[in-house]
This record gives structure tokens, C-alpha cells and sequence, in this order.
């Protein structure tokens, strides 16, 4: 049951993903430019409800939420790209489960709750590295002389000048 739920969940995503995007991103500019929204939120509910059902096997209902979030929250700290956190949200909820089966055999130890911890593991060390790649690049732009701080009061907004977000 779980290959099959694999199967529609992939097959249901690669169909989906352009207007599952635009949905996802703006819901009224997509409804507006001709997505049927409707279908596209029932199609996704409908996807998770089978990933949920296929899930509750292994992991168990009280595991399965940390299951859904962990790998997405890890996969947002990797990227801010909407097609590569897919992928890596993917690849977290994949190598976790992995391991965490072989672990939990291996160890004769419960399997849902170890591929959550595996799970947390990842979205731990992802945390960290995150930080760390932070506190450079700040430290970086701070001992550099070629920053230039701009406020926007000195900043003028001209018709063809560019003005973008800092983070």
C-alpha cells in the first residue's frame, strides 16, 4: 500500500505542480488568471489524505504529524526555492524513513518513533548549519570595507531603478 501511495503521490504532484504553485503563492492572482483553485486544493487534500492513510501503518497517528512537518520545516531552512524544497523535503522524509527502519531494526527498537528522531536529528543538524552559514556571512559583510549600508531616506526611487528587499 505504501509503494501504491508513493506512486499517486508523485504522479499526483509532477500533474499538479505548476498550478499547485500558483495556488500555493497567490491564491486570488490564480483563481483570477483561470486555475480552478477548487480542484487544485481538493486534488492536494486528496493527496494528503492518502499519504496520511498509507502512513498511519508505520508510524502510528500520533507520529504521523511530525512525519509531515519535519522534513518540510528542514527543507525550508535548506532553500527558499518552492521546486527545491520540494525535493529536499522529499529526500529529508525519505532518508529519514530509511534510516529510521533500519535503525529500529537493528536497535529492536519502535519504528515510528525512531523515524521521527531521525527525522528531528536531520532538521537538528540542518538548524545548525543554517546558523553557522548565518553568523559567517554576517561576519563576512561586517569586516568588509566595501559595505554600504543605505537607509531609505537616502535611497531615490527613480522610474528604472531597481529596489530590492534585504533580508
Amino acid at each position: 500500500m505504501l509503494i501504491a501511495a508513493t506512486g499517486v503521490t508523485v504522479s499526483a504532484l509532477l500533474i499538479m505542480y505548476r498550478p499547485l504553485l500558483f495556488t500555493i503563492f497567490d491564491r486570488d492572482v490564480a483563481e483570477a488568471s483561470g486555475v480552478p483553485v477548487g480542484l487544485v486544493e481538493v486534488g492536494f487534500s486528496v493527496v494528503l489524505a492518502v499519504v496520511l492513510i498509507a502512513s498511519m501503518q508505520i508510524l502510528g497517528v500520533t507520529l504521523i504529524a511530525a512525519s509531515v512537518v519535519i522534513p518540510a520545516s528542514t527543507a525550508r531552512l535548506l532553500t527558499k526555492s518552492f521546486g527545491k524544497l520540494t525535493a529536499a523535503s522529499v529526500s529529508v522524509g525519505m532518508v529519514s524513513g530509511v534510516a529510521g527502519m533500519y535503525a529500529s531494526y537493528y536497535l529492536n527498537i519502535a519504528s515510528g518513533a525512531t523515524i521521527v528522531l531521525t527525522a528531528t536529528a536531520i532538521f537538528s543538524l540542518a538548524y545548525v548549519s543554517s546558523a553557522v552559514r548565518r553568523f559567517i556571512v554576517r561576519t563576512s559583510l561586517a569586516g568588509s570595507s566595501e559595505l554600504t549600508r543605505v537607509t531609505t531616506s537616502q535611497t531615490a526611487i527613480r522610474p528604472g531603478n531597481r529596489v530590492s528587499a534585504v533580508e
